[in-house]
């Protein structure tokens, strides 16, 4: 018969019991946890109010761009469209306090942009009423068109494009009822003119050549010549 015999050691530690109500409490509320209910609530507050402004940011720039901001304010708006693409940056690193300052920050300077469509719209309407005047149609169109994108509705701009659109015929149609003035063949150059005032009402040389054309033609005056 073999006995086997175990050594057990002396000195085993028996698991500690917690007596005291406090210190067991105490030691539960310093222990870590994975999750904190409040943390998770300021995320997601932070959370709603990033995407609160960034969809202001989104709303100013629709009117932005369809304002055609791209040909009268390129630079400031990409500018403070960098910082919108910044927060999102921010926002997907959950760095909402940064993301809330960068949208806050791109929705002023939109905000700002879109206050200057007026200032902008004058600039344009008088440089295209500048260049219409000058007889210049190329310039004019294009400075009226922005014109119109700045203020859709606005009834000058669109008129003065108009003019702007036919100026080329009207400027050919006046040289061809100078020329035929010259010519003796003053019917004819009224038809010409008529038919520019028919195009452009407005338009000031063709009413001072037909003036001419008339005064030709009533003999008041045989020294003036169409110009």
């Amino acid at each position: 018969m073999i006995f086997v015999i175990f050594y057990l050691p002396k000195n085993i530690s028996k698991p500690e019991l917690e007596t005291d109500s406090k210190v067991f409490m105490e030691k539960e509320l310093n222990k870590a946890i994975d999750e904190s209910p409040w943390h998770e609530a300021q995320l997601s507050k932070h959370r709603k109010t990033s995407q609160t402004i960034l969809a202001k940011v989104l709303d100013k720039q629709n009117i932005l761009e369809q304002h055609q901001v791209e040909l009268w304010g390129k630079e400031k708006f990409d500018l403070a469209f960098e910082k919108a693409k910044q927060g999102d940056l921010s926002y997907r690193l959950q760095e909402f306090n940064k993301a809330i300052s960068l949208y806050t920050e791109s929705l002023t300077e939109l905000t700002n942009l879109e206050h200057e469509i007026e200032q902008h719209y004058q600039l344009y309407l008088n440089k295209g009423s500048e260049a219409l005047a000058n007889n210049n149609a190329t310039r004019a169109k294009k400075q009226l068109q922005i014109a119109m994108y700045l203020k859709p509705t606005d009834v000058e701009a669109q008129e003065k494009y108009d003019r702007a659109l036919v100026l080329d015929e009207v400027l050919s149609l006046n040289n061809e009822g100078v020329i035929l003035i010259k010519n003796k063949s003053l019917d004819n150059a009224k038809e010409r003119f008529l038919t520019a005032i028919d195009l452009d009402k407005n338009s000031q040389l063709t009413q001072d050549n037909l003036k001419s054309c008339l005064l030709y033609t009533s003999d008041a005056a045989d020294d003036l010549l169409c110009v």
